[in-house]
């Protein structure tokens, strides 16, 4: 694409959300605004932005649009869901990209071209972690946008063929387009500040350390019971994350099992302090269940910390050759890997060798030139 374009997104979880789908928005957004800053962006979002949005997406080239209209401010939902794009082909949105699995209602009469990322549909490979209503709303937003959209694209491999499975969508409709996790990740802390971070939360000297939502698909439950059983004195598990009543369920476990002295919980750290903490750490360990990708995993590596997770699936495609691999999440097997990399230095030297050039293809740059590739074939196609 050589002449500027005039792009559309769903930018609702940018700017409101501060978990996975947020992330992904973000930091789509601030590397197409880096390495295609011509375009003109466009952020839809049902409400005017809080103080605490990142505030490149209130400047050029983004330009935010909100409701107006007493009506539709107070009932935004309709406005998102079913006006949005009679508002798209209004402004002269060339293509609209929906970034978290759905599209507007009325997308294929707005005659604008739609790009729609799905994450994951965890929803219908786990029905039994989801109340029956959320499964049925997602099914349905999910279903639409990928029929409705001129082209998918899917977070890893893994997704791509569940939406094949579930939805029956031809696979040349959809691209897998890896994403990139935060820049704050590529470069090395200094010393200094590793110094502070470790005083700032009372790091210990030698820890383990998963980041994530604390809920039963995470598995962080295993987690313990598998470090209970690694015999490494002073060895330490940090848990940063936050959680309803799983997380009360992980604490309480921790008190029965005389751990509370091994375990630290942290929660809400800013994200300018999680570097230090991946570099600090002798593993990554995330036993979880079942993702769309696993941007923790990429964080890790990009940090240089060897992984320790499951095989098979969007969790080996993230860590490539950079982690130790469980068959399953049965403790016994996560702690055989935990004690194969405590006692071996070397094997740790070499999984963050390795790991750091497999996490190169997880960068800003690619991540935007494999989105902007997909917005050229929709184009293109129009031509």
């Amino acid at each position: 694409m050589t002449q500027p374009v005039q792009i559309g997104f769903d930018a609702k979880r940018a700017f409101f959300n501060h978990t996975g789908l947020g992330h992904y928005s973000r930091n789509l957004l601030q590397a197409i605004a880096q390495y295609y800053p011509n375009n003109h962006y466009h952020l839809y979002l049902p409400k005017a932005p809080n103080t605490s949005t990142e505030l490149f997406l209130a400047q050029p080239p983004f330009e935010v649009h909100c409701p107006s209209g007493i009506f539709y401010r107070l009932f935004p939902a309709i406005w998102r869901s079913a006006m949005l794009g009679s508002q798209l082909a209004k402004d002269g949105i060339q293509i609209y990209h929906g970034l978290s699995g759905e599209l507007p209602l009325n997308i294929a009469a707005s005659k604008v071209p739609s790009v729609v990322t799905i994450h994951d549909l965890i929803f219908l490979d786990y029905p039994e972690l989801y109340p029956k209503i959320d499964r049925q709303i997602y099914r349905a937003k999910s279903s639409m946008a990928c029929d409705r959209a001129d082209r998918i694209i899917a977070i890893s491999e893994q997704t791509k063929q569940a939406i094949i499975k579930h939805f029956g969508t031809p696979k040349d409709k959809i691209d897998v387009v890896y994403q990139s996790c935060n820049p704050i990740y590529l470069q090395p802390p200094a010393s200094a500040q590793l110094t502070i971070i470790r005083n700032r939360y009372q790091l210990p000297d030698q820890y383990l350390l998963y980041v994530g939502s604390i809920t039963e698909r995470k598995q962080t439950l295993q987690l313990l019971e598998a470090f209970r059983m690694v015999d490494e004195p002073g060895l330490k598990l940090v848990l940063v994350g936050s959680g309803g009543e799983y997380l009360v369920k992980v604490q309480q476990y921790a008190k029965a099992k005389q751990l509370s002295d091994s375990v630290l919980f942290l929660k809400d750290i800013p994200t300018e302090d999680l570097p230090s903490i991946y570099n600090q750490a002798l593993a990554f360990v995330y036993p979880s269940l079942m993702e769309g990708f696993g941007i923790p995993i990429i964080e890790a590596l990009h940090c240089g910390t060897p992984v320790i997770t499951l095989s098979g699936g969007c969790l080996q495609e993230a860590a490539g050759p950079g982690a130790v691999y469980t068959p399953n999440s049965k403790p016994e097997n996560i702690a055989e890997a935990m004690a194969k990399l405590i006692t071996n230095p070397a094997l740790r030297q070499q999984l963050a060798s390795l790991g750091h050039a497999h996490v190169q293809q997880f960068t800003p740059k690619t991540f935007a030139d494999g989105v902007m590739e997909v917005y050229g074939k929709v184009l293109k196609c129009l031509d």
